[in-house]
């Protein structure tokens, strides 16, 4: 599950729209658009703003619920990390 659509899960949960979760946060409604449609990478100050709206934590938004974080690790984290090892 990608950001994007994490976002739109917990958006979902509250019942907010994409406009109403934009004007929260001071974000034109097309960008939030596009956030969630993972074509634009966002602030890290918007998803903390997202989080405080939608009452979630960020690693929900950045790395899912408890046991979708262990799958996106295995297939994306755990190389790039074992990739920083080697360089030092």
């Amino acid at each position: 599950m990608t950001i994007g659509e994490r976002i739109r899960r917990e958006r979902d949960r509250v019942g907010m729209s994409q406009r109403q979760l934009a004007l929260a946060i001071g974000i034109h409604p097309n960008a939030q658009n596009r956030i969630e449609q993972d074509q634009v990478d966002t602030a890290a100050s918007h998803i903390v703003a997202m989080a405080k709206v939608l009452g979630c934590s960020t690693d929900t938004i950045l790395i899912g619920r408890p046991g979708e974080s262990q799958a996106y690790a295995g297939k994306a984290a755990r190389p790039w990390f074992h990739e920083l090892l080697r360089r030092d």
